[in-house]
């Protein structure tokens, strides 16, 4: 499993899992992007269901994830609980139980205001708008920006505080409604993070701010075809 949470189920038949109780919920480690679970007693079961329910990750999303089940066939012996409890039972002879799948990335956009003009221009986003490095939030740095400022692109490492903090979040209810209209997408894929950023702006600009997309050009088509 790659950076990501959900629930498993197991019953007799693919018709009985839509009553089924959960049988179990994961987390993967947010270091290993690992998990294992010993069930602790046999579970029959002639169907399986697995739903991912989020992916998380220092750009290390995916929208893939592979989940290896462990056991027996008939007529195999039913394993006693003390195999079933063990982290991966020995009785069961399994080796080279670990797959590891390329992770889907993107090539990383360059924190360089020149590289994502360019690339701007190319997407087709208003050519009177310039972009501008800012060096810190420090009142002389904002003093250096040229007004008026409509949006900021914020580069900042990923560990395992903002990891916490952001899962946090996800568990309190927010306070303040999200806007009507605004563009946002969820990263899904590796080091994509400054081109979903780039759309955003983009998008919301054009929006809200009265920014145009060039005609015919991606940014226009884009836009037309998004759906909130």
């Amino acid at each position: 499993l790659f950076r990501s949470s959900g629930t498993v189920w197991a019953a007799d038949s693919v018709e009985a899992l839509d009553t089924a109780e959960p049988l179990v919920k994961f987390e993967t480690d947010s270091v290993k992007a690992e998990w294992s679970c010993a069930l602790g007693r046999p579970v029959p079961a002639r169907a399986i269901r697995v739903r991912f329910e989020s992916t998380h990750g220092s750009g290390e999303n995916v929208d893939v994830g592979m989940l290896a089940l462990v056991g027996t066939a008939p007529p195999d012996a039913v394993p006693d609980a003390d195999v079933c409890s063990s982290d991966i039972p020995a009785e069961l002879k399994v080796t080279n139980l670990r797959q590891v799948k390329k992770r889907k990335r993107w090539m990383p956009l360059e924190s360089n205001p020149n590289v994502v003009s360019k690339y701007l221009k190319k997407l087709g986003f208003d050519s009177s708008y310039a972009l501008h490095e800012m060096l810190s939030l420090e009142p002389w740095a904002l003093e250096m920006i040229p007004r008026p400022a409509q949006a900021i692109f914020l580069l900042f490492p990923i560990g395992k505080e903002t990891e916490e903090a952001s899962k946090s979040e996800r568990e309190i209810p927010a306070e303040v409604p999200t806007p009507p209209n605004v563009l946002h997408m969820k990263q899904l894929i590796g080091n994509a993070c400054g081109t979903i950023a780039v759309v955003h702006v983009m998008g919301n600009l054009c929006r809200h701010a009265g920014a145009v997309a060039e005609p015919g050009s991606w940014l226009e088509r884009f836009l037309a075809a998004y759906k909130d």
